[in-house]
This record gives C-alpha cells, structure tokens and sequence, in this order.
C-alpha cells in the first residue's frame, strides 16, 4: 500500500465527520471584528446564515422565537418540528401560525425554555442576555450546577456562564439588555464548545460537575480542532479514498475521497 505524507499547519481548522473545510467570511460588516470566528463557524455547522447583500448585521437583535429555534438546530432536534407545529402549546400567546411555533413547541419539550409565570412565552421580544444565557446553560445540563450557587435569577446562570467561560470575546453587557447577532453567535460558539455536564467527584459539599463531552460533538457531531496539522494521509490501493490523520489536542481520523484529499 502506498502512503503519502503531508504536513499542513492551519488555524481553527473545523471538521465535519465527512468532510472538513476552512471558514473565509464573505460576509463584509464582520471582516476583522471580534464576531468573524464565531459566526463563520456556525455558518459551516448550519446554526446561522448571512443575508443576500452579504452582511450579517451583528447588532441586530435577536428574539426569544429566534434564540429558540437556533437552540433546537444547536441541539440536532430540527427533525421534530414538522411534527410540533401540529401539536397542541402550553404557552398562551403562541400562535399556530406563527413561523417558529414548531421550533418553541420543540425547544419546550426539551427543557430550553420556560416561559414565564402568567403561561406566556412572547416570542417576538428582544431576548435578553439572561434569557440567552438560560436558554444556554439548559442543554448543557449545569442546572444542578446552577441551584448550587447561592444566588437569585439570573445571576446564577450568569456566574455560571462565566465559570463556563461563555462569555468569552463578549464586552461587558446589562443581563436585562436585548442580545444582538454578533453576541449571540459568540455565546452560541462558546457553548458549543464547551462540555456537557457530568459528575466528576463528590465531596462533603455534594456532587462536583465538571465538563465532558463538548456539545458540539454530542449533538452536531462535529470536531472542533484549533492549530489542527494533517500529519498522515494513507491512500487505500486505487488512490480513490485515503484515511486522513489529523493531529491536534487530540489525534482525530477521517476517510475521505481523493477529491476532498487533493482539495484540503
């Protein structure tokens, strides 16, 4: 059997299970900022898309139906809500024609959202960044986490996140503000690199929790590798498919074609 060899260093190399590629934005109002790595990767994992004059206005703001359905996808539960939008809501003023009454029926049946007290969940608001925040948290199961700290909503999520560091690359910001874009895709790709809760020891104080797999690879079934080098690149006999090795933080191998072989 043949072998070839190649030696390429790149940065915030992000890896889909068949198939790999290296984000370029295109999009022109966030070239250069502090949101670029963030929203281009979640446009290559499909959480967020650009708008046709090719800008993703990153102050724009987010609502809660919004932030719900990017949760959902974030979570590999889009599947459910063709099924969900013909079922029965809990909440008061959700619509059964509103476009994400599917995605909130989903994301409520998942345990992302609450809604409040009066059995409301208004979808169309500005969702805060608390409220983003929780919506976080949730899927990443730190809720018992959370109940430890011995402090009121929402500033037990909030030191939460902050442990977690998901508030990495965000300036300083009110809770009750309204979220844009920009800040939301960097919670969102912060989150998704961070892993979901597990028991890692016990003590006198209760369980301790700490990280384990990242969210990122539990339920969208991607590696995330940053300074990534492809070290091995083994061709089968007929030079049609080769067994990539790729060697970061972690050794990670995937079967490609010839043709993505000779593209990356």
């Amino acid at each position: 059997m043949k072998k070839c060899l190649f030696l390429m260093a790149v940065i915030a190399l992000c890896l889909g299970i068949s198939s790999m590629s290296l984000a370029a934005t295109s999009l022109t109002d966030i070239k250069g900022t502090k949101y670029e790595e963030a929203v281009e990767n979640l446009i290559e994992v499909g959480l967020v898309n650009g708008f046709e004059d090719k800008t993703y206005r990153p102050n724009e703001a987010v609502t809660r139906a919004q932030m719900a359905k990017l949760m959902v996808i974030a979570l590999g539960e889009e599947g459910r809500v063709d099924m969900a939008s013909i079922q029965p809501t809990s909440f008061t003023d959700m619509d059964a024609g509103h476009w994400a009454y599917g995605y909130v029926n989903v994301a409520k049946d998942i345990g992302v959202i609450n809604g409040y007290t009066d059995g409301s969940f208004d979808p169309d608001a500005t969702v805060s960044y608390a409220e983003a925040t929780a919506m976080a948290i949730r899927p990443l199961k730190y809720e018992p986490k959370v109940d430890q700290i011995n402090e009121v909503w929402p500033n037990n999520y909030i030191s939460c996140a902050k442990e977690l560091e998901l508030f990495k690359s965000i300036s300083t910001f009110d809770n009750n503000n309204g979220a844009g874009r920009g800040d939301v895709a960097i919670l969102l790709w912060n989150t998704l690199n961070t892993g979901v809760c597990k028991v890692v020891a016990q003590n006198d104080k209760g369980l301790v929790y700490g990280q384990g797999e990242l969210m990122l690879s539990k339920y969208k079934n991607y590696i995330y590798m940053t300074d990534g080098i492809i070290t091995d690149v083994d061709f089968d006999d007929d030079f049609e498919n080769a067994t990539v090795t790729i060697t970061g933080k972690e050794k990670v191998k995937l079967s490609l074609s010839d043709t993505d072989v000779l593209k990356y």
